[in-house]
């Protein structure tokens, strides 16, 4: 219906800091894709993700192991399936308040012989949340968010719109 846009893969771009326009041709920017960044392993080291972003697709940053910092912005309902499974320089994460689901295997390496392993990562969630939830249930290391929030703060900076988005996209109405 030619609603929105989904982030279906990075194209031709290399840069190493990437932002998820919340706009691309006047049209809102919702979802990144299944698969959308994954294997971008050896240049891809920050991506900001903007408060239109509702979903993050299966695998969407599978195998980025560059990827040292994410930022999900409050908006984001759903991260899909091994969304982050592979990215193995990403130490710490947080886990905005709306998210409502997340997948399997989110936060694995790559198998070790019959044992997948977490990454070494922390994630920051708030109490009584989704993502608190999840840490517990996978025994993964977890501090309070309002913590993160004092020694991390969102930059207004960080989230500010590229003019050009350098990702492909589809619209809904190109499905």
């Amino acid at each position: 219906d030619g609603t929105h846009y989904i982030v279906t893969g990075i194209g031709d771009c290399r840069d190493k800091s990437v932002v998820i326009p919340r706009s691309y041709n006047d049209l809102p920017v919702t979802e990144i894709g299944a698969d959308a960044f994954s294997d971008c392993y050896h240049f891809m080291e920050s991506i900001t993700v903007h408060e239109n972003i509702k979903k993050t697709g299966a695998n969407a940053f599978y195998n980025c192991n560059l990827l040292k910092d994410i930022i999900l912005s409050d908006g984001l309902e759903v991260i899909g399936d091994e969304a982050l499974r592979g990215c193995t320089a990403l130490s710490e994460i947080l886990i905005p308040k709306s998210v409502q689901t997340i997948g399997k295997d989110v936060f694995k390496t790559e198998e070790v012989g019959s044992n997948k392993r977490n990454l070494n990562i922390t994630l920051h969630c708030y109490g009584g949340s989704v993502g608190l939830m999840y840490a517990r249930e996978n025994n993964l290391r977890y501090k309070d968010a309002e913590e993160w929030k004092n020694v991390k703060p969102i930059k207004q900076a960080e989230l500010e719109e590229t003019s050009t988005p350098k990702a492909t996209t589809r619209s809904n109405a190109e499905q």
